[in-house]
């Protein structure tokens, strides 16, 4: 989930991790079904973003560690598909996500609400960047939005960026997947394997 919230006034929107839902469902858009995907067993501890990541760290990714917004956290650290925060960023009017799930990368690639796709170096790992389309009407990319997910040992983990609404003329880039890469290659030493 991302926050558009806190400080600037944002509201709670539904992204990637809503998509990821869908993934498990099995749900096509247009309300046909295929055959539903499985989490791998939730057995392993999820790693949490929303307690695991120290105040120095988010000081690292530019944010304000005490504006904390969950976005999904069931409070089960085993029996929990997914794991999301997100903080407004010091440096402009748009905030930083990261989030845990227990799927891999190319069950990303087969959610039907991602798009854009392309294959990124962070640090030393592989990546994937994406967009999302939740927050148009017509299934276009939201300019907005920008994804950057590594893969580990439990599935992936996610960096995302989203422009606040409205301040679309203070940024130097939409989509913001320069920043969205650049967060996620200072995180990406901090992220469990």
């Amino acid at each position: 989930m991302r926050s558009r919230a806190g400080s600037r006034g944002v509201r709670v929107v539904p992204v990637v991790l809503v998509g990821l839902a869908a993934l498990v469902v099995g749900c096509k858009p247009g309300g046909s079904e295929k055959a539903p995907l499985t989490p791998p067993p939730l057995s392993d501890v999820l790693w949490n973003p929303c307690t695991d990541l120290s105040d120095d760290v988010l000081r690292v990714l530019r944010v304000n560690p005490a504006d904390k917004h969950v976005g999904i956290d069931s409070g089960n650290p085993t029996n929990a598909a997914a794991k999301s925060c997100s903080w407004n960023s010091t440096e402009g009017p748009y905030g930083v996500g990261v989030g845990a799930e227990r799927f891999s990368l190319a069950d990303v690639r087969k959610n039907k609400v991602l798009l854009n796709f392309r294959d990124v170096r962070v640090g030393s790992r592989p990546g994937l960047m994406y967009q999302d389309n939740i927050a148009t009407n017509d299934g276009s990319a939201d300019p907005l939005t920008c994804y950057v997910s590594v893969p580990y040992k439990q599935g992936s983990i996610d960096l995302f960026i989203y422009w606040s609404r409205g301040e679309e003329s203070k940024a130097s880039q939409l989509p913001p997947c320069d920043i969205a890469l650049s967060r996620a290659t200072d995180l990406v030493s901090y992220l469990p394997q």
